[in-house]
């Protein structure tokens, strides 16, 4: 007895891991900075340089790039502190294999700066680094079945299965002039770089990454009597990436982030610096997945000898639903200040995720949005300050039916953020975040492997009775009836002038045994 065969590859999820790391070090001001009065922003960037894999446990090897905005004595603000922290971490994680892919997923949890002097500073973080090992099982699954009068029952298959997994990087470059009104850069302080509705499309042979890349620039002007100035702007992106693989029918996912963002200050025609270039680079760590049905054999035998089928259970898998919830978020801030607001400046945020589970009709989302506005004040000795502060929210994106079987992966991010002044020292934040999810359930499916032929026991074949008259009940299917009764579903059809499969409880049925003992 043959079977027809076709294999595929199903990702499996080996184990994951998650761990937190204290990073703690001191740094000295450079000597050609001046001291430090009061620290005003600070902003964090975490690299993985290495990950290295063995059976059981992974290295990963990092770095937090840390930038510190402060002023100096007399009122000025000075360049940015900028230094790094390093990190080597061991992690331990079960049925972990040397072939097997690893993401590793970092997030700054906490990032704390503290003078300790004029000449120093105290930089603290909290990192969290997620890891998922994922390695691939190969399925054979039964199509067709060649052999001695075999009769085969079969079954719609609906599966998912990880058909790419791409890393790359995107680099985003632009330039732009200072509107007129503004006066010549001087010395650039402070710089930003924030992607917003980021969106990933597949097309044949290619993927397209569409979104919008925010700039954010504080700058002192050229002549020293000239108050600090501040500039944004809005860049679009629109990367392809090639990727003969790539069909238009694929279901990408996958973690879409800032690694890099390098904005500078150039002069133009003129010799001013009055240019700004901003080159940003867009990490990718992608996987794309493919839908696709079979009909598979699920169950045969034959009048003329015994067929044993040996089932293998498959853990298979198919895409519950691929969502986007928006989620508004706002809230008040109240600067403990006398000082007056004159003007906002900047705000940003970062999205964190304290808890998320399935909840029979979605996931339940706890979080918050850490925000930090950055505003002038009437005060002449401390004309640029800022506020962080936390607010919470909760949604559950819908996804009908998931449950404990199924793997879901998360991404939120902050898609839209904006600051106002309510008067007197009060902040009104009205923000915006998207939380992309996708949910794959997993369910076992009995695959036939092979197909053994035995003799049959013709004194069992015997006593079955030569035709039967049988009334239909509740579970009863023809095929059922045919292989109880030692028929065929053709035989059974003809003799009851059946034109279809279908059965009705009650329904009275002649059956008439086939076999050549």
């Amino acid at each position: 007895m043959d079977l027809t065969t076709k294999t595929i590859h199903m990702a499996t999820v080996r184990g994951t891991a998650l761990t937190q790391i204290t990073l703690d070090d001191d740094f000295i001001v450079p000597d050609v900075q001046p001291d430090i009065e009061r620290l005003i922003a600070d902003q964090g960037n975490l690299v993985i340089t290495d990950v290295r894999k063995t059976p059981g446990k992974a290295d990963i090897s990092g770095q937090l790039e840390f930038h510190v905005l402060y002023q100096a004595p007399g009122g000025q603000l000075a360049s940015p502190l900028s230094d790094k922290l390093t990190f080597s971490e061991r992690i331990n994680l079960e049925n972990l294999e040397e072939r097997d892919y690893l993401q590793v997923q970092g997030e700054i949890e906490d990032l704390s700066v503290d003078i300790i002097n004029s000449r120093k500073i105290s930089v603290k973080a909290i990192v969290t680094l997620t890891l998922t090992a994922e390695g691939l099982s190969d399925e054979d699954l039964p199509l067709e079945v060649y052999g001695p009068a075999a009769e085969t029952i079969r079954e719609p298959l609906e599966i998912s299965r990880l058909a790419l997994r791409h890393k790359d990087t995107c680099r985003v470059k632009d330039e732009f002039d200072l509107p007129s009104s503004l006066p010549v850069i001087g010395n650039l302080l402070w710089t930003q770089g924030a992607l917003r509705s980021i969106e990933l499309l597949t097309g044949d042979g290619r993927l397209m990454l569409n979104g919008e890349l925010e700039i954010f620039c504080l700058y002192k002007g050229e002549a020293e009597h000239i108050p600090i100035q501040w500039v944004e702007k809005t860049v679009p992106i629109h990367q392809t990436i090639e990727l003969p693989a790539v069909t238009q029918e694929m279901i990408p996912f996958g973690d879409i982030r800032l690694g890099s963002c390098s904005i500078k200050a150039e002069a133009d025609y003129d010799g001013e610096l009055r240019v700004i270039t901003a080159e940003a680079i867009i990490d990718l760590d992608l996987q794309l997945y493919e839908e696709e049905r079979f009909s598979i054999v699920s169950d045969l035998y034959s009048p003329e000898l015994e067929l044993v089928p040996e089932y293998h259970i498959a853990q298979l898998e198919n895409i519950l639903t691929r969502n986007s919830a928006n989620i508004k978020v706002n809230g008040k801030l109240s600067v403990k200040s006398d000082d007056r607001i004159l003007q906002i400046i900047h705000a940003d945020g970062k999205v964190s995720l304290d808890e998320q589970h399935p909840t029979g009709d979605g996931i339940a989302l706890e979080g918050t949005l850490t925000v930090r506005v950055m505003f002038l004040t009437a005060n002449d000795s401390m004309p640029i300050q800022s506020i962080t502060g936390v607010l919470p929210f909760s949604y559950t994106i819908d996804a009908a039916g998931i449950d404990d079987n199924c793997l879901y992966q998360l991404n939120p991010s902050v898609e839209f953020l904006n600051a106002m002044m309510l008067g007197g020292s009060d902040l009104e934040i009205k923000a915006a975040i998207r939380a992309d999810a996708l949910v794959r359930r997993q369910f076992p499916c009995p695959l036939i492997i092979r197909v053994e032929e035995r003799p049959f026991d013709e004194k069992k074949i015997h006593q079955l009775p030569g035709i039967v008259g049988y009334v239909v009940q509740d579970g009863d299917t023809l095929w059922k009836l045919a292989k109880r009764f030692h028929a065929t579903v053709d035989s059974i059809r003809s003799l009851n002038q059946l034109t279809g499969d279908e059965l009705r409880k009650g329904q009275r049925l002649l059956i008439m045994k086939q076999s050549k003992l």
